[in-house]
């Protein structure tokens, strides 16, 4: 997999948060579980990060707002995963499936983006 052209530090951002929330959720669960899916091509980089839930997320919490006591400082890290699939002019989806929350980006390459 090629990951040449998405900025190193847009991908330890994007990763580092999908994975915090990922871990966070998964923790809550008796037999937490996370899976994570990175396939590229010359035009685009898909991250899929899933993770077990007890419950729906969504809803419950439909935008997916900080549930850390102190929310004040917390929140941001959907916020900055939604501004790096759009600086890539790609997206951020949510989605449950069989007791399983899915973060999945999609980003196109630069050749195919919009650095602004």
């Amino acid at each position: 997999n090629n990951i040449s052209g998405i900025d190193d530090i847009d991908l330890c951002n994007l990763l580092g948060n999908m994975l915090d929330n990922a871990i966070e959720a998964a923790k809550a669960c008796d037999k937490g579980y996370i899976e994570v899916s990175i396939n590229s091509d010359e035009n685009k980089l898909l991250v899929i990060i899933a993770n077990s839930i007890t419950q729906s997320v969504l809803k419950s919490n439909k935008d997916l707002t900080s549930t850390k006591r102190d929310s004040e400082r917390h929140g941001y890290g959907i916020k900055t995963i939604r501004s790096i699939a759009h600086k890539y002019d790609g997206f951020a989806k949510f989605y449950e499936e069989n007791n399983m929350f899915y973060c999945q980006v999609l980003m196109y390459k630069p050749d195919n983006a919009k650095l602004t």
